[in-house]
């Protein structure tokens, strides 16, 4: 729509400085993201990235358009988002035979990357949501077959839930700050944690300011994406917020960074990870999905399976 796929192909790669973990996060594989640049390149004239063994780094040329592309590129993102999400038509009835269509909190998007890696085909759409919106009507109406979400509904006769393990918040600093005496008081996060943690009981800014020994105000920025910011982490000018579902992503890109639980008291902060779905498609749903997760994976509640699942 406004991004084509060959220039949001060319900002992930290099953002990530990695044809392999810019494919995973466009759920495609190296391949076609390899020729996607390549193409790219062939309309423009020049290269835009130098490979070499230890991933790819832009070139000269790629670096000026990288710059000039990326103040403007989350919003772009964003409003791409908005009228996507607004103008899609709702199915009455959701074709399921040839995979499943999910909602996600955009802050728990990072809990299914490894799923729709490494198994795509049981994924047909996966949308961003935001907090709040109505988990029930969407279900009721077929326009997804499952939702990721934080928010806590209240069950009825239609709608299952399985939790998993909380969604730990972590912080984000330069390995030259020291963790309790920290000289910078910006603080960035994406737009949807910062409206869950206005959501909840807690006063979290000022928890935020005694851990990080902050002494009179504290500024916040909320974006659509913090990936493309983290070098500012890096170089000590500012502090991140992360769900625990980015920190493998960062740390697969960063070196000089340490992220580290965000502790109130002795509690770690985070978000439920629920995953809402319709009774009538357990069996569809367990197939697809929770029959493929990996081991590993830590539910809050393992007695929901008996109802459901007899496997």
């Amino acid at each position: 729509m406004f991004v084509s796929t060959l220039l949001r192909s060319f900002m992930v790669t290099a953002r990530n400085k990695s044809m392999k973990i810019g494919a995973r996060e466009l759920f495609i594989t190296e391949s076609p993201l390899s020729r996607r640049i390549k193409i790219l390149e062939e309309k423009l004239g020049y290269n835009l990235f130098l490979r070499g063994r230890d991933g790819v780094n832009l070139t000269k040329e790629g670096e000026n358009i990288y710059n000039i592309i990326l103040p403007h590129y989350d919003n772009l993102i964003s409003l791409e988002e908005h009228f996507l999400n607004k103008g899609k038509i709702l199915s009455k009835k959701a074709d399921v035979t040839h995979g499943l269509t999910i909602s996600v909190d955009d802050f728990l998007l990072g809990f299914l990357s490894d799923f729709v890696y490494n198994h795509s085909e049981q994924i047909k759409k996966i949308s961003k949501r935001t907090l709040n919106e109505n988990i029930e009507k969407d279900l009721l109406k077929n326009e997804f077959d499952m939702i990721i979400s934080s928010d806590n509904l209240t069950l009825n006769d239609d709608i299952a839930c399985i939790s998993l393990q909380g969604e730990t918040i972590q912080i984000v600093r330069s390995n030259d700050i020291n963790p309790h005496c920290s000289k910078n008081k910006t603080i960035i996060l994406k737009n949807i944690l910062l409206v869950f943690l206005d959501n909840q009981n807690i006063e979290w800014r000022e928890h935020l300011k005694k851990e990080l020994n902050y002494v009179g105000e504290m500024k916040i920025i909320a974006m659509p994406d913090i990936t493309n910011h983290l070098s500012f982490i890096e170089q000590g000018e500012a502090i991140g917020l992360i769900s625990n579902s980015m920190k493998k992503l960062i740390i697969d890109r960063f070196n000089e960074l340490t992220i580290s639980p965000f502790v109130i008291g002795s509690t770690a902060v985070e978000a439920s990870v629920n995953i809402y779905f319709l009774k009538r498609k357990n069996h569809m749903i367990y197939d697809k999905f929770f029959s493929k997760l990996k081991k590993d994976v830590i539910y809050a509640d393992n007695n929901i399976f008996s109802p459901y699942f007899n496997s």
